[in-house]
């Protein structure tokens, strides 16, 4: 997932550079919901009555047989189709009630010929984009009963990946909960399953406390709670990284700074920004120190020549 930035308008031309949840995917422009005390309202399968649909992207080892998709994100019906239109496979959506509680669809892909790019799960309250990587790839760690399917990096707060546990097939993923664990108070952090492939948990979540979460280790201690009440837990490596920008003035270069956490001084973190029309970003991609970039050195520099909101994509690697 892409986190962008986003200008609030001030008075006498003064733009303020913010982060919120907007992303950019594909082309296509996506404003998350953002959860709190808003006051909107919910309905009965959990989702807010009024509300913008929010967008998710999860990696699977395999888009073949079963993935179940979490009703409670996406509204009670759904629609699945490829990525492609070259995936001509029929795929076979039934909704799925959880003797646990909870509403999921089962998504059935056929285990016929060449597995699809990708799938896109799509509902009145959200959209999942469904995508493989194959297991043992680069990054994969277990720990525990769990491995990650991928780094596990936190962006602006927010941790979206998949765990693999180790007690195989999951049968009932609405009695499921997943939580990391908040070092600095010791307390458990909610997060979202948003779906199950297999032994496979997709999951989400937003609004972390990054530099508590990861501490000095550098690890993240996620658990897992079965509907029997036996937990599932691993301490995986994992890093993040929040981005801050100054007041932009139309025609002034404002300074691009950035914190990562997790890793060591001597590691590097490729930045890599994609402006739109009227923006100027010098430069758009380049490698740092994390002693450079914790230092308060800039990483780039942007400037507008259009008033108004300003969305900017940014996405950070770690460089090996």
């Amino acid at each position: 997932m892409r986190t962008a930035l986003i200008a609030s308008v001030f008075s006498k031309g003064v733009f303020r550079l913010c982060l919120t949840g907007l992303v950019l995917t594909a082309g296509l422009l996506f404003i998350p919901w953002a959860k709190g005390d808003d006051g909107v309202g919910k309905s009965r399968h959990g989702a807010p009555a009024q509300t913008v649909p929010r967008y998710y992207e999860v990696m699977f080892s395999s888009l073949e047989g079963e993935i179940l998709v979490n009703l409670d994100l996406t509204g009670p019906s759904v629609v699945a189709r490829p990525i492609s239109a070259r995936d001509a496979k029929a795929l076979k959506v039934e909704k799925k009630v959880d003797s646990t509680g909870g509403d999921w669809a089962k998504i059935t892909v056929p285990k016929t010929g060449a597995p699809p790019e990708g799938l896109v799960v799509t509902g009145r309250w959200g959209t999942i984009k469904v995508t493989f990587q194959a297991q043992g790839s680069a990054g994969a760690e277990r720990s525990g009963a769990l491995r990650a399917l991928g780094d596990l990096v936190i962006k602006f707060g927010g941790l979206a990946s998949t765990l693999v546990i180790s007690s195989g097939p999951i049968a009932h993923p609405a009695g499921m909960e997943i939580a990391v664990l908040e070092r600095k108070r010791s307390r458990l952090i909610s997060g979202e399953i948003i779906a199950v492939s297999g032994d496979e948990i997709a999951f989400e979540f937003s609004e972390l406390p990054t530099p508590d979460v990861l501490g000095k280790q550098g690890t993240a201690r996620i658990s897992i709670k079965k509907p029997d009440g036996s937990i599932q837990s691993g301490t995986i490596s994992a890093w993040g990284y929040d981005v801050f920008v100054d007041d932009v003035n139309v025609g002034k270069p404002s300074k691009i700074k950035a914190k990562v956490y997790g890793l060591s001084d001597g590691e590097s973190v490729r930045f890599s920004f994609n402006a739109v029309r009227g923006q100027v970003v010098i430069p758009p991609s380049g490698v740092h120190t994390v002693k450079s970039i914790n230092s308060g050195a800039p990483i780039a520099e942007i400037s507008t020549a259009i008033p108004g909101f300003q969305p900017l994509s940014v996405e950070a690697v770690r460089v090996e």
